[in-house]
This record gives C-alpha cells, structure tokens and sequence, in this order.
C-alpha cells in the first residue's frame, strides 16, 4: 500500500507552507531583493532574479519543488532496486513431513505491473512448513502455491515482503474419508 504522505498533495502543500515561511524570513531578514544563480551542473541547476515578497516566495518555491523531486526520484530508484530474502512459515495442521511439496510463487511489481514466476522448494524448518523467497523486490507483491505429491493444492495470498502473517487457504474440500489430503481449516504464514 502506498504512504499517504508520498501523494503530490501532500508535497505542493508542505513546499507552499515552507516557501511562504521562507520567504517571510528572507523578506524581512534580508530586503525585497532575491537572486538565486546556478548551471546545469549545479545542485539544482536554476537561475533566478526577483525583487519582493512574492518574488522570493516564487524562488523558494520552485527551488525546493526541484530538490523535493530529485530526492523523491532517488528514493523510487533505490526502493525499485531493493531486493529482501522473505521466509514464510506455515502453520497449519494439515501439512505433514512424509509428504513432498512444491511451490510456485507468483510476485507482481506495484509499480511496473510486471509479473514473474519462481519455483520455490519447500522445507521443514523449526517443525514448519518453510518457503524462502530469494531477491524479493519491496514493491513486489508475493503470492504462491503449495503443492503435494497427491495433487493437493493450497494458496498463500498475495503479500508485501514485510507483511507478518497472511493466510494459506487449501483449493480443495475434505471428503470425510481422507480423501481431500487434509483439514480444510485456514492456516497462518
């Protein structure tokens, strides 16, 4: 889910209450004249000249609506590369250690839409069902399904890497005779 505070709304509003409270400062600190001068290789790479309160409130603006993209730009870059191990324990009474599994996972990217596959070995662990999911973005979504030898399948629902428990919810029905591979009771991961 995406932070309410990365809306544009929430930037243009902070950067027009710091601008203004800026320019007032500068204003009555400094006089009504405002020059701001810089190449394309500079910090933020503007040139401006202005004379009163609403000159230099404009500058103030424009100067910190540039650093506030640049500083934005780079934290999605760094967010987009960010890779995690995610390692998802199964609790449920429904699985057992005589039996194989497999896993395939499905992870979206919430930012690109892109969608990939990866198989995943299961194993025990700490008496737990375990799937480790290697080189998770943390603007991907994670979702899988579980696999037995007999064709018994169940779903862990989609998540975000940091998410602390989600559901694993069999795609099968218990027939009463053992038929269904196991209890069809909801189990945490």
């Amino acid at each position: 889910m995406r932070n309410p505070l990365d809306h544009p709304v929430v930037d243009y509003l902070v950067n027009i209450l710091c601008s203004l409270l800026v320019a007032i400062i500068c204003f009555e600190l400094g006089g009504s004249l405002a020059k701001v001068s810089g190449n394309e290789e500079s910090v933020l790479g503007l040139t401006f000249e202005a004379s009163g309160a609403l000159a230099g409130f404009i500058i103030v603006f424009l100067l910190s609506k540039k650093a506030l993209e640049r500083l934005r730009s780079n934290a999605a870059a760094r967010r987009e590369l960010s890779t995690v191990r995610v390692k998802v324990y199964v609790l449920s009474k429904g699985f057992d250690r005589k039996t194989r599994y497999q896993c395939e996972a499905s992870l979206q990217n919430e930012t690109t839409g892109a969608t990939r596959t990866a198989q995943v070995t299961p194993r025990w662990e700490a008496g737990y069902l375990t799937l480790l999911f290697p080189d998770v973005l943390l603007a991907e979504f994670v979702g899988a399904v579980i696999t037995d030898d007999l064709n018994h399948q169940w779903q862990l629902e989609d998540f975000q890497p940091f998410t602390h428990k989600q559901n694993v919810i069999p795609l099968f029905k218990s027939n009463g005779n053992g038929g269904g591979g196991g209890s069809n009771s909801v189990a945490k991961a």
